[in-house]
């Protein structure tokens, strides 16, 4: 059915979209990690262990939410991607989106 496709448009504002995802997360991961060690330096040193435990539990539960954002995010690039491809002859002469992708070693890494 023709309703089904997604126009040349779409896809690429899809595409933007999914770039600025991914430079919120970077983003937020640099905040958390600058907060993280300032916090460290300035408060934590001289805490009590169950407040550094806390820390550092609430540091590795931001990790795990930006990793599992970040895993989201690449499927939907992935399948824009995959949607840009089915295009036979792209208006505006952008044959792929392929650096959308992560690159591979930060794949491995996730």
């Amino acid at each position: 059915m023709v309703g089904d496709y997604m126009t040349e448009a779409e896809l690429l504002h899809l595409s933007f979209a999914t770039n600025e995802a991914m430079m919120a997360v970077f983003s937020m991961f640099f905040a958390i990690v600058s907060a993280y060690l300032a916090g460290l330096y300035f408060f934590l040193n001289r805490s009590p262990m169950t407040i550094k435990v806390l820390a550092f539990g609430v540091l590795s539960a931001a990790f795990l939410f930006l990793g599992q954002a970040m895993a989201g995010i690449e499927a939907r690039a992935t399948g824009i991607i995959k949607a840009w491809k089915s295009i036979a002859d792209p208006v505006t002469g952008i044959r792929d989106l392929e650096q959308l992708a992560i690159p591979l070693p930060l794949q491995l890494v996730m």
